[in-house]
């Protein structure tokens, strides 16, 4: 599994936002985090890509996150070279198994 953080647009500073490839379920993924004053927990805001095969283009993703934040030229060149090596090695036996029941 890939994370990258994003620059928050200006109106969401306060906020931290994540995008990825997560290979196991072969989805993109997104999310949006309101830490805490206190600095215990984070409240998500946003939370996509957490289905098997939710969020197949980083073009969707961008528009889930985009309220929050752009994703930029290098992050998605990022995330494209993980979704190709993600390929390149398939998954494994426990992923395999892991498929049949999360579907």
């Amino acid at each position: 599994m890939s994370r990258y953080n994003l620059s928050p647009n200006k109106e969401y500073a306060d906020l931290i936002v994540t995008v990825g490839w997560d290979a196991p379920m072969q989805t993109y993924f997104g999310q949006v985090a309101d830490p805490d004053a206190d600095g215990e927990d984070d409240d998500l805001v946003l939370w996509v890509g957490t289905a098997s095969h939710e969020i197949p283009t980083i073009d969707r993703l961008a528009e889930l996150v985009s309220d929050y934040a752009v994703i930029a030229t290098d992050v998605r060149e990022k995330l494209h070279a993980d979704y190709v090596a993600s390929l390149d090695r398939g998954p494994t036996p426990l992923q395999r198994f892991g498929r049949t029941f999360f579907k």
